[in-house]
């Protein structure tokens, strides 16, 4: 299972599928291997590589999918990347104003910083309507004791207005209380790490990629994300 996690998990995967097709080979004996993946850009390169011909290769199509996923793509001239975050950010604010009203969101961004700052962004566009708690859907009360063990201020903040906000390498405790919380429908909105969108299991109504380029410290410059991942 997990094909498409294949550079993930130091290469398990890989090892055991070879050692399996290397064991048929020499005993002369077929076996069955079944591969499952979710969406993923090389199909047809993943299944000759666990030894499946076309006749045995499923891809399925999005509109088999019990529910219907309808994609929307906006692009923006802003050249400077802060100015194109902002305009990004109104923008995504008004869409699920649109397309997702009281229905859980999930939005990808490229690190950390980014998730912080969309994160009071959103909480501060919620104020500017005179509804600061819009994205909330749980009594202030109810909510009070999932907060004392937050760790992270900012977090603590945006939690208290229906937004939360996940990252690589956070606090273990703050990350199972916004997870919690998102899953059980009290917060309506969570930012998230690109680098997490093999890892988050949570569900929504909408997902926005938030710009597709992230920073490479290694080559000190802005890079697209890679395929599978925007899949």
């Amino acid at each position: 299972d997990e094909l498409h996690l294949l550079a993930e998990n130091n290469a398990t995967i890989e090892v055991i599928a070879s050692r399996m097709r290397y064991i048929t080979n020499q005993i002369e004996k077929p076996i069955r291997i079944l591969g499952l993946a979710t969406s993923v850009a090389n199909s047809k390169d993943l299944a000759e590589w666990i030894g499946v011909n076309s006749n045995n290769t499923f891809n399925f199509h999005p509109n088999v999918r019990p529910t219907k996923l309808d994609v929307f793509i906006q692009g923006f001239d802003q050249t400077q990347r802060s100015v194109r975050l902002l305009a990004m950010g109104k923008h995504i604010y008004q869409g699920i104003k649109q397309h997702s009203q009281d229905k859980p969101t999930i939005i990808f961004v490229s690190d950390r910083k980014q998730a912080r700052i969309v994160a009071l962004d959103f909480v501060t566009m919620a104020g500017g309507d005179n509804n600061s708690r819009k994205f909330l859907h749980l009594p202030q009360d109810d909510l009070a004791p999932f907060l004392k063990g937050i760790q992270e201020k900012s977090l603590l903040h945006c939690l208290e207005y229906g937004v939360g906000f996940l990252y690589e390498g956070m606090n273990e405790s703050d990350r199972e209380t916004v997870e919690k919380l998102y899953e059980s429908g009290a917060i309506q909105l969570v930012i998230c790490t690109y680098s997490l969108c093999w890892e988050v299991s949570l569900t929504a109504y909408t997902v926005v990629v938030m710009d597709t380029l992230r920073y490479n410290g290694r080559e000190r410059r802005y890079v697209d994300y890679s395929i599978p991942d925007m899949l």
